[in-house]
């Protein structure tokens, strides 16, 4: 591919590494309006614990906690200040998302004098950052409904396994859903649903997977101690790239997909 996603995905890591924090307290502010924001980010923090270890997961809360106790606690302006920012960094995560995306679709970029098309762009983007706290809350609700019915099914057949295995494909079809929705809307390309569903498959599958490795990986390599201080960090810092890695090669099957199969086909 002549875009080089490998750099692309560094450009990601790069913008996701400095706009996590803003992201994930958006998310929960979002959340917080329809279900339980502290049982919703004790299972993002679980998961994040189970990939990347316990010291890693507590770099990501101290992190979100800091921006919550600013804006908690400190007066008007300060909230205010901090809210913009908090907005412009998580809206950069998915501009950069969306010039990626648009790098690999060989879409021109927007003329500095077409002030309409930027600021609906920029209005696009902001709706971005919203979806992706109602992912949040769809993600908690599938665990709230599994946990539920794994209750009445450990009492009546003891299929705890079976539940567990389920709730897996259950949070798997939330990833599927969740990149096909990013391939198919954020590049400035036209694409039917169909175009995006093989890319989105493998790059959630592989992001199942890559999280079990990489993992593993951490543990065995013990990053946190290799790098001392910044152990968090540098964890943090390949988890995003690697991950960004798999995202942009799901969109590259997208692209690859929809040229030679979908709607992108050259009619002969």
């Amino acid at each position: 591919v002549s875009e080089k996603p490998h750099q692309l995905a560094a450009a990601l890591a790069y913008f996701g590494m400095f706009s996590f924090a803003a992201v994930i307290y958006i998310a929960f502010w979002i959340a917080s309006i329809f279900i339980n924001e502290a049982a919703a980010a004790e299972r993002l923090y679980t998961r994040i614990e189970g990939v990347l270890g316990s010291e890693t997961a507590a770099y990501i809360q101290n992190s979100v906690a800091a921006i919550s106790a600013i804006n908690t606690g400190g007066s008007f302006i300060v909230t205010a200040v901090s809210v913009v920012s908090l907005l412009f960094a998580a809206m950069g995560l998915f501009r950069q998302l969306k010039y990626v995306l648009n790098r690999l679709w060989s879409v021109p970029l927007i003329q500095k004098g077409k002030k309409f098309a930027l600021l609906r762009r920029e209005l696009f983007i902001f709706i971005m950052v919203i979806a992706f706290g109602l992912l949040v809350i769809l993600t908690a609700v599938v665990n709230v409904i599994f946990a539920w019915f794994g209750s009445i099914i450990e009492v009546t057949i003891g299929g705890s396994n079976l539940l567990s295995i389920l709730n897996i494909l259950a949070l798997l079809g939330v990833t599927v859903l969740a990149n096909a929705f990013i391939y198919k809307v954020l590049p400035d390309v036209k694409l039917a649903w169909r175009d995006v569903w093989p890319g989105a498959a493998v790059a959630a599958l592989l992001m199942a997977l890559g999280g079990l490795v990489i993992g593993l990986y951490f543990r065995l390599m013990a990053i946190h101690s290799a790098f001392e201080a910044a152990g968090s960090f540098a964890v943090l810092m390949i988890a995003i790239y690697y991950f960004a890695q798999i995202f942009l090669f799901g969109a590259v099957i997208t692209r690859v997909y929809a040229n030679r199969y979908g709607t992108k086909r050259q009619r002969p």
